[in-house]
């Protein structure tokens, strides 16, 4: 599958992504985080993503039109509306979606569990955090670890192929980077991720992004990449 690979970077939607890391900032700010969240460039053009959700039955946010207090509200209400714009794309295409994550440990499959009738359209999340993991379940090759590294384009090519060929779902994603503190190098420094999406039958789309900020701060910022990648699939898929 890897000939197939094609590397890019993420596909922002620039108003959106401008929202949501207004949001984070502030967020983290006010809750007494002293590194801030800040996404760097694309490594390509931006590319138009699906911002419009079709009709579908994914309720809307409950805090919707309502005050929000706490920090750590904001950031869980941006995920949720972002997790809610995956599920109406899929819906509306009906389509389902798996997940493998390493660097997340499960927070996207959390983040698209939170939402109501999400079994309509998510079936399965691969928590693969350690080598063995990456090898036992989506079946990475040793070969590829040991070469490449667990951070590395070739290694979530392979992860969102076992994702797919490991479930019943239409669209998968992987995800794999170095969180931090400790674990960079010169080459992948702290917050170095790659991020891969790959529809069933068709080829797989890998973006390398590095994101500032702390642990915390590049994970979250990792599960919003991710989700958006989703949306990026669905319109380019028509």
């Amino acid at each position: 599958m890897r000939r197939y690979c094609r590397i890019i970077g993420v596909c922002w939607d620039k108003s959106w992504v401008s929202s949501f890391i207004a949001i984070i900032r502030g967020a983290l700010q006010r809750s007494g985080w002293r590194r801030q969240v800040n996404r760097s460039a694309p490594e390509t053009p931006l590319i138009p993503v699906c911002t419009i959700v079709p009709e579908c039955h994914v309720p809307p946010s409950p805090n919707h039109g309502r005050a929000i207090v706490s920090s750590p509200n904001l950031v869980q209400r941006s995920l949720y509306e972002l997790a809610t714009q995956v599920g109406g794309a899929l819906c509306a295409r009906k389509q389902i979606l798996a997940v493998a994550e390493s660097c997340t440990g499960g927070w996207i499959a959390k983040s698209v569990t939170d939402i109501a009738g999400s079994s309509g359209w998510f079936d399965r999340g691969f928590v693969t955090y350690s080598n063995a993991a990456k090898t036992e379940l989506l079946g990475v090759r040793e070969a590829t670890l040991a070469r490449h590294g667990a951070v590395s384009a070739e290694v979530v090519t392979e992860m969102v192929a076992g994702a797919l060929a490991r479930s019943r779902a239409d669209i998968a994603l992987a995800v794999s980077g170095v969180a931090g503190p400790d674990g960079g190098t010169a080459d992948k420094p702290v917050g170095t991720v790659y991020l891969a999406w790959a529809p069933r039958g068709g080829s797989a789309r890998v973006a390398r992004q590095h994101f500032d900020g702390g642990r915390e701060a590049v994970r979250l910022a990792t599960v919003a990449a991710a989700l958006q990648g989703v949306l990026d699939v669905c319109a380019h898929r028509g």
